[in-house]
């Protein structure tokens, strides 16, 4: 029989930043438990009135000993978000992935873009999701889950490590966690979940709304059954169709996020210069 559940850890994002390599790499770790067939429950946000038996559920397939938690990358920038954890695991540990602010906006919009919750430009995206710029806002956010688990219960992973030193930066989370470095960490960076624009924009929004609501009634089988058909290739174009920055969003963003790369500088002493300066 597996011991009382007990949410040890949680990868809270934001979107766009590694969190599926991150999803992928932590669920081969054999003293680990994540969520059963799923990368994201969203309980703490779309889901926390279903109650927590709710989302202990998700882990009912734990071994004795394995440390429970999961990667939820829509969990960062919600305010009331961290109080919940809190309150669910007064112990809890946070992991928040970090991505240039400016390569993630363009990586969530073009996600958005894909599934069809959002059409037109940057500026029209934002208008209709605030939260594809919103959610990169690290200086705002991150102070926020200091404040509410303390520095020694937080830890970050920059993308740009986990492109170049995987493996390190894998067992750096290991050791945070304080489970052994047994699982053969992956030896490079995927990129994982790459949009293409889709054709049919309804037909996106339908098919993502139906995927949503498959989950939030846990038959995520349903879902990757779908996907292993290949049915977004019947909305989906081609990863060459997706849009670019213009020069004109670009300089609006890196004035958007200056605020927020100094706070990282700052609080990672580290420089981050090359943010600022893309090749």
């Amino acid at each position: 029989m597996p011991d009382q559940f007990k949410l040890s850890f949680l990868a809270v994002g934001p979107g766009r930043s590694g969190t599926t390599w991150l999803h992928e790499a932590l669920s081969h770790h054999p003293g680990l438990c994540l969520p059963m067939n799923v990368k994201e429950t969203m309980f703490f946000d779309r889901h926390h009135g279903k109650g927590l038996s709710w989302y202990t559920d998700q882990f009912r397939h734990r071994e004795t000993g394995q440390l429970c938690g999961e990667v939820g990358p829509t969990y960062f920038h919600v305010p009331e978000i961290p109080e919940r954890i809190k309150q669910a695991s007064s112990k809890c540990k946070i992991i928040i992935t970090i991505r240039d602010p400016v390569s993630r906006t363009l990586s969530g919009y073009r996600h958005h873009l894909s599934k069809g919750r959002v059409s037109g430009s940057l500026t029209e995206a934002f208008q209709q999701m605030p939260s594809i710029v919103d959610s990169g806002k690290f200086g705002v956010h991150i102070p926020r889950w200091l404040e509410t688990f303390g520095a020694d219960a937080v830890t970050f992973a920059l993308l740009d490590d986990i492109q170049a030193h995987p493996v390190q930066v894998l067992r750096s989370i290991y050791e945070f966690l304080g489970v052994a470095d047994v699982a053969p960490p992956p030896s490079t960076y995927e990129r994982i979940g790459v949009a293409s624009m889709s054709r049919h924009r309804n037909l996106a929004r339908a098919a993502t709304h139906l995927a949503d609501w498959l989950r939030s009634r846990r038959l995520y089988g349903v879902v990757e059954f779908g996907k292993a058909l290949g049915l977004k290739n019947v909305y989906r174009g081609l990863d060459g169709d997706m849009p670019e920055l213009t020069q004109a969003d670009r300089t609006r963003l890196l004035v958007e996020f200056e605020p927020d790369m100094q706070y990282l500088e700052s609080l990672l002493d580290r420089d981050l210069s090359a943010w600022r300066n893309p090749v």
